[in-house]
């Protein structure tokens, strides 16, 4: 009804769009993103009116549904879902596909909001599925951006080695000369390798992986933002899903 009257969703305190991530980090980058895709074509969103961002928090997907679908496991508590149509007539949900070492198929909560969208096409007007082209959505992050900011700007000194206070090398970006880093990588592991070193034993270089690897992903993100540019949107496939965010950020206005 509120369709065929006009009304927006910013018109009853609401923004038009919501964005669902699943973290802090998740937002910062595609808030950047978003920023510099839409200058790019002289437009310009404001946040609160044209988009939100919710947070899900991974797991918690498996707590939302779409025009509350029938599960037969579901049934008796049915109510404790949250409808993602109630909350916003516009949605874009975005998804890391963790794909890459182990895991060869994407996780059973992001493939039932998949198939969703699937049995009912007519719901992509209003529900738009990002589910990312690499493991996380950092892998949309050019090998040599996350070098630097590994490098310079998040460095690590020590580390606790055999219950004593290690300190660590300077990162050496030459460490990583013959690799790239790729959409299965996982970014905090594949950048520890920027501590090592081919003469460290197994157990250290393990231990300097796991270390180096517990990073503030947040921290990461806001230092990769402040350095991104508008030539930095050719890894993978993230300038056509920028440029499709846009247009339904833009479709929500109409």
């Amino acid at each position: 009804m509120l369709d065929e009257l006009g009304m927006k969703p910013s018109q009853l305190l609401q923004s038009n769009v919501v964005i669902w991530v699943e973290g802090p980090s998740d937002k910062i980058y595609i808030k950047k993103w978003l920023e510099l895709k839409a200058s790019q074509n002289n437009i310009r969103f404001i946040e609160g009116k044209d988009y939100s961002f919710v947070y899900y928090g991974g797991a918690l997907l498996d707590h939302y549904r779409l025009l509350s679908e029938d599960d037969e496991n579901q049934d008796d508590h049915i109510d404790s879902f949250i409808d993602i149509l109630r909350t916003s007539r516009y949605s874009v949900i975005v998804c890391d596909s963790d794909l890459g070492g182990k895991r060869v198929t994407l996780k059973p909560r992001v493939l039932r909001i998949k198939e969703r969208l699937e049995q009912i096409p007519e719901l992509s007007r209003y529900v738009s599925l990002w589910i990312s082209e690499g493991r996380e959505i950092e892998n949309y992050v050019p090998h040599d951006l996350m070098v630097e900011v590994f490098t310079k700007l998040i460095v690590r000194q020590y580390i606790n080695y055999e219950g004593k206070r290690v300190k660590l090398p300077n990162p050496d970006p030459a460490s990583l000369n013959d690799q790239t880093f790729g959409p299965n990588d996982s970014f905090d592991q594949f950048f520890a390798g920027l501590y090592t070193r081919p003469t460290d034993t197994i157990e250290y270089a393990d231990a300097v992986v796991r270390s180096v690897s517990d990073v503030d992903k947040v921290k990461v993100a806001r230092e990769v933002t402040g350095l991104w540019n508008d030539f930095h949107f050719s890894e993978l496939d993230l300038d056509e899903k920028m440029n499709q965010l846009v247009a339904f950020i833009l479709q929500a206005q109409q």
